[in-house]
């Protein structure tokens, strides 16, 4: 009964609104919201932890001429992190290397497999 009301309010199929309902989306705002993504959604990215701390660092690196090298693992968001920020290392001339060690070694991830 909730996902075909869930389908019908959002014109989806029931399946789709059961993936919802499982997902944990179970209001109408919030699998609008899901299914609507918009910057505005975003969280401030200083709320992170560390992050102010992190572009001092980076700052100071730049400022200084040192070397930087990005690292990151193989999966979406350390992905989508080092392009970001290998883009941004570009907008200031730097071009900063980059190592996703164990891409193709060890599947995804730089941690041996056991």
């Amino acid at each position: 009964a909730e996902a075909s009301e869930l389908a019908a309010r959002l014109g989806l199929p029931v399946v789709v609104a059961r993936l919802l309902l499982n997902r944990g989306y179970h209001s109408i705002e919030e699998a609008s919201r899901f299914l609507r993504p918009s910057l505005d959604h975003l969280e401030d990215p200083e709320s992170l932890k560390g992050v102010r701390e992190a572009v001092e660092r980076i700052s100071t690196a730049i400022g200084r001429n040192e070397k930087i090298l990005l690292y990151g693992d193989y999966d979406v968001d350390g992905m989508t992190s080092v392009a970001l920020l290998h883009h941004f290392s570009h907008c200031c001339r730097r071009g900063f290397p980059v190592s996703c060690r164990g891409v193709l070694t060890r599947g995804t991830g730089s941690m041996p497999t056991s």
